[in-house]
C-alpha cells in the first residue's frame, strides 16, 4: 500500500495513505491538532496530499517492521493503516489508525519495538480485559494482541465520535470511576513494597524505607497510573466513560497515584508558569494526607516519566 510519508529532521513523523482522496483526508484527521503549530501542519498535509491527486504523485511504500505487522494481519487489502511514529528520542514507538474503504476510524494499534516495552502493552491488554465490564466506565475492546522477535502490537477498538475529552483543568476529579479502580484498597508494608517496579532501585524509596522502616504499613490499591493527562472521555449523548491506555496500571501501588496525577494535568499552567506557587497549592490540597503517601505516589509517577511530578517532586524534596 502506497503511503504519503512526512519527514521532521530527516526522520519520519506521519504516513497517511493515498489509497483514495476520501481516505487520505479522513486520514489527516487523525492527526493531533492541539496547538497552533500542530494545526498548521495539518493544513499543510490537506494541501500537499491534495496536490498529489492534482499532480498524481506516487507515495512511499512503508518499509520494516510496521509493513511486517501489517501483512501479519492478512488484511491489508481491506484496511487502509495511518502511521504515526513518536519522534521521543530511544521510544521506539508506532501508533496505528486503521480505517476502512470509507475513510471510517475502526481501530487504534500501538506497536513498540523495544523488547523492555513489551510488558507495558502486555499489560494494558490484561488490564482493559479485566474492566471490560466496570459498572462506572467502558474501556476499549481489545482486537488483538502479539508479540515476537521483531515487535509488540495491541490492537483495541477505535473511541467513538460522540466522546469528548473530560479534561482535569475543567472537571472535578471523578471519584466514583476512581473507587472502583482501587476496590481492592489495602494495607502492606513497606518492605513489602520494595521489589515493586515503580520503587525498584530508587533512592528516594531506599532512603524512605530507612526513615520509617519494612514494617512500616502504607495504604495501596491498583492505580490507572496515568490519570492526569489525555485518557478519560465522556460521551456527550450517554455521559458514559471511556478510559485508555492502561499501560502504567499496578496493583499494590499508592493509592493516591491517580488523584495526585490527575491534580497535576488539572495545575499543568500553573506548574508550568509558576512552580513556586503550584507548589504551595499541592501542599495545601494535599495536606490532610500523610507526607508518606503523597511521596510514594510522586514516586510512581516519576518512575513513569510523569514530567509534570518532577516539578513538584523538585521543591518536595528540598
Amino acid at each position: 500500500m502506497q503511503h504519503f510519508i512526512f519527514y521532521k529532521k530527516h526522520k519520519p513523523f506521519v504516513g497517511i495513505p493515498v489509497s483514495s482522496v476520501k481516505v487520505s483526508f479522513s486520514a489527516i484527521e487523525c492527526v493531533p491538532n492541539y496547538t497552533a503549530i500542530r494545526k498548521v501542519f495539518k493544513l499543510y498535509m490537506y494541501l500537499k496530499v491534495g496536490l498529489s491527486y492534482v499532480f498524481s504523485l506516487n507515495g512511499q511504500r512503508v518499509g520494516g517492521v510496521l509493513k511486517k505487522w501489517f501483512m501479519d494481519q492478512r488484511e491489508n487489502d481491506k484496511l487502509n493503516p495511518v502511521f504515526i511514529w513518536s519522534l521521543v528520542a530511544g521510544r521506539e514507538r508506532y501508533y496505528i489508525h486503521i480505517l476502512d474503504k470509507n475513510g471510517n476510524k475502526k481501530q487504534f494499534v500501538k506497536i513498540t519495538t523495544k523488547a523492555c516495552d513489551y510488558h507495558l502493552l502486555e499489560n494494558e491488554k490484561n488490564k482493559l480485559e479485566y474492566y471490560s465490564k466496570a459498572k462506572t466506565f467502558r474501556t476499549p475492546t481489545v482486537y488483538g494482541f502479539n508479540k515476537n522477535n521483531n515487535y509488540c502490537s495491541l490492537s483495541v477498538s477505535y473511541i467513538d465520535d460522540n466522546y469528548r475529552l473530560f479534561h482535569p483543568e475543567s472537571n472535578i476529579f471523578p471519584e466514583k470511576i476512581s473507587n472502583e479502580i482501587s476496590k481492592d484498597m489495602k494495607m502492606l508494608s513497606i518492605g513489602e513494597l520494595r521489589n515493586k517496579q515503580w520503587s525498584r532501585n530508587s533512592v528516594r524509596f531506599n532512603n524512605l524505607l530507612q526513615s520509617v522502616g519494612n514494617n512500616y504499613l502504607v495504604k495501596v490499591s491498583t492505580v490507572h497510573g496515568d490519570f492526569g493527562s489525555e485518557n478519560i472521555f465522556l460521551n456527550s449523548e450517554t455521559n458514559d466513560f471511556m478510559i485508555i491506555d492502561w499501560e502504567n496500571s499496578t496493583d499494590n501501588s499508592p493509592f493516591l497515584t491517580d488523584k495526585v496525577a490527575y491534580w497535576l494535568g488539572a495545575n499543568y499552567r500553573l506548574l508550568k508558569n509558576n512552580d513556586s506557587l503550584a507548589y504551595n497549592s499541592f501542599c495545601r490540597d494535599f495536606g490532610k494526607f500523610k507526607k508518606i503517601d503523597i511521596d510514594l505516589a510522586l514516586l510512581f509517577l516519576t518512575n513513569a516519566k510523569f514530567d509534570l511530578a518532577y516539578l513538584i517532586v523538585k521543591k518536595w524534596q528540598n
